[in-house]
C-alpha cells in the first residue's frame, strides 16, 4: 500500500476496488513517512484491519513480500503466516 506513505488509509482504498478485482498484494511495512520496506509488523500499516477485510471478502490473493534485507524475510513470513492460519 504505497498510499500509506501519503498519510492515507490503505483500507479505505482497498474497499474502493470492485469485488474480485484484486488478485495480488505486494506487502511491506512503513511508518507513514516514506516507502521504507520494513518487515511486516514493524511499521504502522494496519495489517490487522486489512487482513480481516480480505478474509471477510473471501479474497484469495497472492501475497508477495518486499523485504530489503535477508534478515527481513523470516520476520515478514512469520507475520504473514499467522493470518494464513485463520
Amino acid at each position: 500500500f504505497h498510499v500509506f506513505g501519503a498519510e492515507k488509509d490503505p483500507l479505505f482504498y482497498l474497499k474502493q476496488y470492485p469485488q474480485g478485482m484484486i488478485k495480488e498484494f505486494h506487502l511491506s511495512d512503513n511508518n507513514g513517512e516514506r516507502d521504507e520496506h520494513l518487515p511486516l509488523g514493524k511499521g504502522k500499516i494496519p495489517f490487522d484491519a486489512i487482513f480481516s477485510y480480505i478474509q471477510e471478502q473471501n479474497m484469495k490473493p497472492i501475497f508477495t513480500i518486499e523485504p530489503h534485507s535477508r534478515e527481513d524475510i523470516p520476520v515478514s513470513l512469520a507475520y504473514l503466516e499467522k493470518y494464513m492460519k485463520k
